[in-house]
């Protein structure tokens, strides 16, 4: 294959260069150095980078500490980012050749880093570490194609927690109760649920028995030992097609919610607004509930009386798990000493630091007491252990749109189940406002018979989604067509057309070269100068550069592979690539409508200098001045379903709040956000309209022109080309929309959900550079986004010359 080591050489200096110019979007929150001062001695420096907060700042530093009291001949240099900064951050670093030594890893990207060749192998180093001192889950992460590449720290898992004054208040004797060292089953756990849940005659339910959090469902999908994959770690098939016994369990887990409802999903859940899917007994409206060893003190701390108990059990055990691990990065200039390092963390000193503190499970099996006798003084954390020994990872693979695949199926299948309930629901019959209780069990049964056979045909819709997301994944061999044939024909056919336009250039222009022609050229260009400089360097190389990456295979960490147009040709058989760009032209057809009415209707009104005119310009724009991050945080509060506002006006309408954050509603609100912003557009018609000459509405006026046609034949000419300038600045922008998709997902793995609903093309351009690190894909879409919106503006710009009004030069 052909090494692009020229491009990859100076990609990765544009890089480190582009990482001190963007510090700003990625300030890490805490960054310091720890060293032994009392060792005078050379010392080693070891970069460490994890992510988390203000707790995780307090215990790497208690970690780092100890190590280097015990390791004086090293410095570590620690830096904490926020989860969602922090892996952007890390592969910059990575493409730059600045990474840190030691990498905090997930067991949900952790195959995406070892597969792109990120992770060191670490088998010259595992003789000092016996494998059966850690959880099997927490190691079985950790290895990949038979290799150790990594050592874990930590096991997130959830178990089940309740209330013990809702148990109380329903008449459940203790000796009835969930015990912390063996898991309820299935059945006693439903019965449970049913008498904690507690109903008004009208079917309002006062109290949930339970509350479903992360990972509830699919880690009940497995209580008759059903999978969707022929293995957790690094799956290469799926199961789910025909598989009876995963069938049972998806259908059990949604009879409850739908069924019964003695349980609230997940999906209700985030409609409702739960801010910590992991405290959600704060609330007096829940019974049971999940959770995990990080949510126990702000529970304390409200005061709820709880008791933790193991998962419930059917025929097989159900503890699905996340770890978090660190590796050396393949780079790295220290890997011996980087080891060093990466071996205490794992040790039962710093795992049982972990543990006390109750930031996860420690991985190694002998911290396991000091966990249980926390310093936190919270008692029953042996029931997060019970399971420990036979838990499964969550789907751990190096394919991130499998990872996906799983959470977006899930969605789609508990929407189903949620429209169907609420169409079932609303025509039940009601006496005196209340359901007769033979109706109401008839409704219960046909809904469990609807879910029963949904959800054995719709694992027939997850298979053919993963095997969509094996699909895409592979990406094909560049032949020779591809690699040779095919660039040299699309680059004389380039070539050809810029010749053509360079003669069309001169004939339109005719201008004989005088002495003095060129003098005042050459004036222009130097004067004009230091923007072409500033062009070429940052907008027409990046440019180039983006090009020639679209031509490679690159992970931003290996040398760049030349496929030539594979990655352009690959994409008509992408079905991302088309949802995307039906999106986003879905999207910009909304939005430009909004910006050009809006604006123009707001600036009129504040144009006819009507009373506190001054005061509403200022409340228009207003919102403008808030930076998208901040606008989308803002809208998504206010088009929560239990208590926005926007669901709170249209109760006054007698209309019934709308869930805008489910697949059928959630682009809607999208749209809807762009109200917020017509502040921008209004601002620069108001200025164009006051540039008008007031004598062409007096003139009209004479003639007998009213509002409507002045408005028409005056100000909508005279202001065209400021319309132009908004529509085309309108244009660019709705077509690079990417925030809002950013903000109504649950993290930047899953962007683009509710299902597919918020697929902008621009998500499709994160997700692969940074999802799955292919920064030739992410490139090859980034130029064809390039060339459609070149198009778009250059026929906006054609249309221009006969819509849009200009003064011509005496």
């Amino acid at each position: 294959m052909f090494h692009l080591r020229w491009l990859q050489q100076n990609i990765r200096r544009s890089l480190a260069c582009g990482i001190v110019l963007t510090m700003f979007a990625g300030v890490s929150l805490f960054a310091e150095t720890f060293e032994n001062s009392s060792y005078s001695a050379d010392k080693t420096v070891i970069k460490y980078a994890l992510f988390g907060g203000s707790a995780e700042v307090a215990i790497a530093g208690q970690i780092c500490r100890a190590f280097v009291q015990k390791n004086p001949q090293f410095i570590l240099d620690v830096s904490i980012y926020p989860w969602a900064q922090y892996w952007t951050k890390v592969q910059v670093q990575a493409a730059s050749g600045l990474a840190p030594d030691v990498i905090t890893l997930y067991s949900g990207n952790i195959g995406v880093w070892v597969q792109n060749g990120a992770i060191r192998c670490i088998d010259e180093f595992m003789a000092e570490i016996d494998p059966n001192d850690y959880y099997p889950a927490a190691m079985d992460i950790c290895r990949w194609s038979g290799k150790q590449y990594g050592m874990p720290l930590e096991v997130s898992a959830r178990t089940l927690v309740y209330s013990a004054d809702r148990f109380r208040e329903c008449g459940i004797q203790q000796e009835d109760w969930p015990r912390a060292d063996k898991p309820i089953r299935w059945q006693q756990f439903k019965d449970l649920a049913r008498r904690l849940t507690l109903t008004r005659p009208d079917g309002t339910i006062l109290q949930y028995g339970m509350a479903g959090g992360m990972l509830w469902n699919q880690t009940m999908y497995r209580m008759y030992g059903g999978d969707m994959l022929d293995r957790a770690v690094d799956p290469t098939r799926s199961t789910a097609a025909g598989n009876e016994l995963l069938a049972r369990g998806v259908a059990e887990v949604f009879k409850m919610q739908y069924a019964d409802r003695t349980m609230l999903g997940l999906l209700k859940l985030s409609a409702g607004g739960v801010e910590n899917m992991e405290s959600l007994l704060i609330s007096p409206r829940f019974a049971m509930a999940t959770t995990g060893p990080w949510a126990l003190v702000q529970m304390k701390e409200a005061g709820v009386d709880f008791r933790l108990a193991p998962m419930p059990e059917n025929i097989c055990p159900t503890q699905l798990v996340n770890v978090n691990a660190v590796g050396i990065y393949t780079h790295s200039q220290h890997p011996h000493e980087a080891w060093t390092f990466v071996k205490y963390l794992a040790s039962n000193e710093a795992q049982s630091i972990l543990g006390r503190k109750l930031k996860n499970i420690p991985a190694l099996t002998s911290a396991s007491d000091a966990f249980i006798h926390n310093e936190l003084g919270i008692e029953g954390c042996e029931a997060f252990l019970c399971q420990m020994p036979v838990a499964v990872p969550e789907v751990t693979s190096a394919n991130a749109f499998l990872i996906a695949e799983v959470s977006k199926w899930g969605e789609w299948l508990e929407q189903l189940y949620a429209d169907e309930y609420d169409r079932r629901y609303k025509a039940l019959p009601r006496q005196n406002a209340t359901i007769p209780r033979a109706e109401y069990n008839a409704f219960v049964s046909g809904m469990e018979e609807f879910i029963e056979h949904t959800a054995d045909t719709e694992l027939l819709s997850l298979e053919r989604g993963f095997n969509q997301a094996f699909a895409r994944a592979q990406m094909p061999r560049a032949g020779l067509w591809t690699r040779i044939i095919w660039p040299v024909c699309v680059a004389a056919l380039l070539a050809v057309l810029l010749i053509l336009y360079v003669r069309s250039l001169k004939k339109s222009t005719g201008t004989i070269a005088t002495a003095a022609y060129r003098s005042q050229t050459a004036a222009g260009y130097l004067c004009v100068s230091p923007w072409i400089v500033g062009f070429v360097c940052f907008s027409l190389l990046p440019v180039i550069a983006a090009v020639a990456i679209s031509m490679t295979d690159w992970n931003m960490i290996r040398p760049a592979q030349y496929v030539g147009l594979r990655n352009y040709l690959h994409l008509a058989h992408d079905d991302y690539f088309l949802i995307g760009l039906g999106k986003t032209f879905k999207y910009a057809a909304f939005v430009i409508p909004i910006s050009l009415l809006g604006g123009l209707f707001t600036a009129g009104l504040l144009t006819c200098n009507i009373r506190g005119s001054a005061f509403f310009k200022s409340i228009i724009y207003f919102p403008s001045l808030f930076a998208d991050a901040a606008a989308a945080v803002l809208w998504v509060n206010m088009f929560n379903k239990d208590y926005g506002i926007i669901n709170h006006l249209l109760g006054y309408l007698g209309i019934a709040p709308i869930n805008w954050g489910d697949m059928q509603h959630v682009f809607y609100a999208v749209i809807l956000m762009n109200f917020f912003w017509i502040g921008s557009s209004m601002i620069i018609y108001y200025a164009g309209m006051k540039q008008i000459p007031r004598a062409l509405y007096e003139a009209a006026e004479i003639d007998g022109a009213g509002p409507i046609r002045r408005f028409i034949y005056i100000t909508i000419p005279m202001l065209s080309p400021v319309i132009m300038f908004t529509v085309v600045v309108t244009t660019i922008g709705a077509f690079q929309v990417f925030t809002p998709a950013l903000f109504f997902s649950p993290d930047a793995a899953h962007l683009g959900m509710p299902g597919d609903s918020l697929r902008f093309y621009a998500v499709n351009i994160y997700n692969e550079a940074f999802g799955s690190l292919r920064m030739g894909n992410a490139c090859c879409y980034a130029v064809i986004l390039f060339a459609i919106i070149f198009s778009i503006t250059l026929l906006q710009l054609k249309l221009a010359r006969r819509f849009v009004h200009t003064e011509e030069p005496a």
